[in-house]
Protein backbone atom coordinates (compact mmCIF):
# COMPACT_ATOMS: atom_id res chain seq x y z
CA UNK A 1 0.00 0.00 0.00
CA UNK A 2 1.14 3.32 -1.23
CA UNK A 3 1.61 5.83 1.84
CA UNK A 4 0.03 9.51 0.64
CA UNK A 5 2.34 12.75 2.01
CA UNK A 6 -0.39 14.37 5.23
CA UNK A 7 -2.04 17.44 3.93
CA UNK A 8 -0.15 19.30 6.31
CA UNK A 9 3.33 18.58 5.33
CA UNK A 10 4.78 21.07 2.32
CA UNK A 11 4.88 19.39 -0.88
CA UNK A 12 8.46 21.82 -1.89
CA UNK A 13 11.57 22.57 0.17
CA UNK A 14 10.96 25.13 2.74
CA UNK A 15 14.06 27.17 1.58
CA UNK A 16 16.93 27.77 0.00
CA UNK A 17 20.40 27.98 1.14
CA UNK A 18 23.26 29.21 -1.18
CA UNK A 19 26.87 29.66 -0.10
CA UNK A 20 28.32 33.13 -1.10
CA UNK A 21 31.79 34.64 -1.14
CA UNK A 22 32.06 37.85 1.43
CA UNK A 23 34.68 39.88 2.90
CA UNK A 24 34.69 41.64 5.83
CA UNK A 25 33.89 45.26 5.08
CA UNK A 26 37.46 46.70 6.46
CA UNK A 27 38.99 43.97 4.53
CA UNK A 28 37.07 45.43 1.27
CA UNK A 29 38.24 49.14 2.08
CA UNK A 30 42.11 47.73 2.10
CA UNK A 31 42.24 45.89 -0.28
CA UNK A 32 39.53 46.46 -3.10
CA UNK A 33 36.04 44.95 -3.98
CA UNK A 34 37.15 41.87 -6.39
CA UNK A 35 35.80 42.71 -10.03
CA UNK A 36 36.37 39.23 -12.05
CA UNK A 37 36.88 35.62 -10.57
CA UNK A 38 40.47 35.86 -11.58
CA UNK A 39 40.74 38.59 -9.36
CA UNK A 40 40.32 35.87 -6.88
CA UNK A 41 43.72 34.92 -7.29
CA UNK A 42 45.57 37.72 -5.87
CA UNK A 43 43.91 37.42 -2.26
CA UNK A 44 43.69 35.38 0.53
CA UNK A 45 41.10 32.57 1.14
CA UNK A 46 39.37 31.07 4.15
CA UNK A 47 37.97 27.42 3.09
CA UNK A 48 36.17 24.31 4.76
CA UNK A 49 38.55 22.08 6.07
CA UNK A 50 36.71 19.31 4.10
CA UNK A 51 38.31 20.61 0.71
CA UNK A 52 41.80 19.23 0.38
CA UNK A 53 44.35 22.77 0.86
CA UNK A 54 44.99 22.93 -3.27
CA UNK A 55 41.42 21.97 -4.23
CA UNK A 56 40.13 25.08 -6.90
CA UNK A 57 37.91 27.47 -5.51
CA UNK A 58 34.91 26.32 -7.80
CA UNK A 59 32.10 29.02 -8.63
CA UNK A 60 29.11 29.31 -10.58
CA UNK A 61 26.77 31.81 -12.00
CA UNK A 62 23.56 31.55 -13.99
CA UNK A 63 25.63 31.60 -17.83
CA UNK A 64 29.50 30.33 -16.08
CA UNK A 65 31.36 27.91 -14.08
CA UNK A 66 34.58 28.53 -12.81
CA UNK A 67 37.82 26.62 -11.17
CA UNK A 68 40.27 28.46 -9.69
CA UNK A 69 43.46 27.91 -7.78
CA UNK A 70 43.51 30.24 -4.76
CA UNK A 71 46.08 30.47 -1.62
CA UNK A 72 44.09 28.87 2.00
CA UNK A 73 45.46 30.72 4.55
CA UNK A 74 42.86 29.56 7.12
CA UNK A 75 40.57 26.28 7.30
CA UNK A 76 38.29 24.87 9.51
CA UNK A 77 35.57 22.57 10.05
CA UNK A 78 33.34 24.90 12.16
CA UNK A 79 30.90 27.32 9.70
CA UNK A 80 31.04 29.65 13.34
CA UNK A 81 35.13 29.70 12.94
CA UNK A 82 34.72 30.61 9.29
CA UNK A 83 32.79 33.22 9.64
CA UNK A 84 34.88 34.76 12.92
CA UNK A 85 37.75 34.52 10.40
CA UNK A 86 36.43 36.54 7.64
CA UNK A 87 34.22 39.23 9.73
CA UNK A 88 38.07 39.26 11.52
CA UNK A 89 39.31 40.61 8.15
CA UNK A 90 41.85 37.47 7.24
CA UNK A 91 40.25 37.20 3.56
CA UNK A 92 37.43 36.31 1.14
CA UNK A 93 35.59 32.85 2.07
CA UNK A 94 32.65 30.81 1.28
CA UNK A 95 29.51 31.00 3.64
CA UNK A 96 26.41 30.19 3.60
CA UNK A 97 23.71 33.12 2.99
CA UNK A 98 21.68 31.84 6.62
CA UNK A 99 25.09 32.03 8.69
CA UNK A 100 25.83 35.39 6.81
CA UNK A 101 22.61 37.31 7.24
CA UNK A 102 22.81 39.59 9.81
CA UNK A 103 26.42 40.00 9.24
CA UNK A 104 25.39 41.14 5.31
CA UNK A 105 22.89 43.19 6.20
CA UNK A 106 24.44 45.29 8.93
CA UNK A 107 27.37 46.17 6.77
CA UNK A 108 29.96 43.81 8.58
CA UNK A 109 30.11 41.65 5.87
CA UNK A 110 30.04 42.09 1.88
CA UNK A 111 29.16 39.79 -0.89
CA UNK A 112 32.33 39.33 -3.16
CA UNK A 113 31.34 38.83 -7.01
CA UNK A 114 27.82 38.74 -6.55
CA UNK A 115 26.57 37.08 -9.48
CA UNK A 116 28.38 33.97 -8.63
CA UNK A 117 28.00 31.39 -5.68
CA UNK A 118 29.46 28.12 -4.93
CA UNK A 119 28.09 25.15 -5.97
CA UNK A 120 26.15 22.67 -3.94
CA UNK A 121 22.95 24.92 -3.48
CA UNK A 122 20.48 22.91 -1.59
CA UNK A 123 17.06 23.86 -2.30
Amino acid sequence: MKRRRPAWLPARWPSKIETVLVASADWVARHGQPLTPADLQRHPHIRFSGHQPDAPLRLVSAGESVSLAVECIFRSNNSHSLRKAIEAGLGIGGIQTLMASEALASGKLVRILPDYRLPGQMR
